[in-house]
């Protein structure tokens, strides 16, 4: 009889499934391209209306940096959503293949992070560049930071939610009222001290 097969270590996963998910993002990079398409295109829009608000310090400017930053928050993060449809297309291979023992929960979950980066960090600059520039707002490298980390925790949810519901409309539908949720209660409408404390 044939010696059973040594299964491959931990970072030999890990890697193979890294490798194979920035091929399948060069392979088909209509995923990633198309969110940069329309994320480039409204942050050009805000740019464009929100130019040179600059820092002045009356109501108005006051006002408009407030919209802009809450706009581009809430609605770049709300856009994740657009991600949903491809995960749970990966979703019945991982299963599979899970099952068939090639590789744990742990690496798949860590090699998705790993190639969702860069792709997040991209979106993140270029918001950044047509939004904060234009507009004359300070901190370019802070607002691009908290929007990269915002994006990514928005990627990871809609992992999550991609694992526990059986069809898409239903995952973009819970999403889009949980982010609905939290847009809510972020303190833009409302300040937090005027938000009921069962809310907070």
């Amino acid at each position: 009889a044939a010696p059973p097969r040594r299964r491959a270590g931990f970072l030999t996963r890990f890697a193979v499934l890294c490798g194979r998910g920035f091929r399948e993002l060069i392979r088909d990079p209509g995923v990633i391209m198309v969110r940069l398409a329309m994320y480039a295109m409204l942050s050009a829009l805000i740019g464009a209306m929100y130019a040179n608000v600059g820092d002045d310090k009356d109501q108005e400017s006051v006002v408009a940096r407030v919209s802009v930053l809450f706009y581009v928050a809430a609605f770049m993060v709300f856009m994740s959503v657009a991600v949903l449809p491809f995960v749970m297309l990966q979703r019945d291979v991982f299963v599979k293949e899970r099952m068939n023992g090639h590789y744990g929960v742990m690496e798949y979950v860590l090699a998705r992070f790993v190639v969702a980066v860069p792709g997040v960090a991209l979106l993140a600059i270029v918001t950044t560049l047509l939004v904060v520039f234009p507009a004359k707002l300070n901190g370019p490298v802070i607002y691009g930071l908290d929007l990269f980390v915002s994006l990514l925790v928005a990627e990871g949810f809609m992992s999550l939610v991609a694992a526990c519901v059986p069809h898409y409309i239903i995952g973009i539908a819970l999403a889009a009222g949980i982010f609905g949720f939290h847009m809510l209660c972020e303190g833009f409408f409302k300040v937090k001290s005027e938000i009921p404390d069962y809310l907070k």
